[in-house]
């Protein structure tokens, strides 16, 4: 029995349109041996290698780069921390050269600042005078009462207590703006030594 023209025909098609649906890119690694091969998969072995995806042409249309180390991406991150670093040191250079004209500009600006912090520490420590005298005060009040025989009344308890809280808080305070001086004279050092050499000048 002969079959009929048409399905001769559609039969054509569907061989055509199969062998194009399965048609696949050739992808392309280096094996152990530093052998090339190719084939419509790649091994697992192979997977973090670098890939070359072929057309059916034999025309590499896409390369997939290997996956990197962990040895190279930590050297990728030096390698960008110090590119960093350097580009802030430059950066740093620039406004210390631009703000300072002189080197005494530098010193004065230097000596302004810890004017400032000596203004507010005196007058921290006028502060802590008159809370150490009150606490004086306060502590002699509750001694009398005990010598009397009588029960410190709570509200002279709650005051020696803030008296004592405001105390330890200004010790703090006066405690921070001491450390904010070292820090700005070490600021300032390091800044002048850095600014005489890019304006190469000697140390007087």
């Amino acid at each position: 029995m002969k079959a009929s023209f048409s399905t001769v025909s559609s039969l054509l098609v569907l061989l055509l349109v199969s062998q194009t649906s399965h048609a696949k890119y050739i992808m392309c690694w280096q094996n152990k041996q530093n052998i090339r091969e190719c084939g419509g998969n790649v091994p697992p072995e192979y997977a973090q290698q670098r890939i070359e995806v072929l057309n059916e042409r034999g025309i590499v249309v896409k390369i997939i780069q290997a996956r990197k180390t962990k040895a190279q991406l930590a050297e990728e991150a030096r390698e960008t921390k110090h590119r960093k670093a350097k580009e802030e040191r430059r950066r740093q250079d620039m406004i210390l050269l631009k703000t300072f004209t002189r080197e005494e500009d530098l010193l004065a600006s230097r000596d302004k600042q810890l004017a400032a912090i000596d203004s507010i520490i005196t007058i921290a420590n006028g502060n802590l005078k008159v809370l150490n005298s009150s606490l004086a005060q306060l502590q002699k009040q509750a001694a009398d009462h005990e010598r009397s025989g009588t029960n410190i009344p709570n509200i002279l308890l709650k005051d020696i207590s803030t008296v004592k809280s405001q105390i330890n808080e200004n010790d703090k305070y006066l405690k921070d703006k001491q450390q904010r001086k070292k820090e700005i004279n070490q600021k300032f050092a390091n800044d002048l030594k850095r600014y005489r050499k890019l304006k190469e000048i000697k140390p007087r």
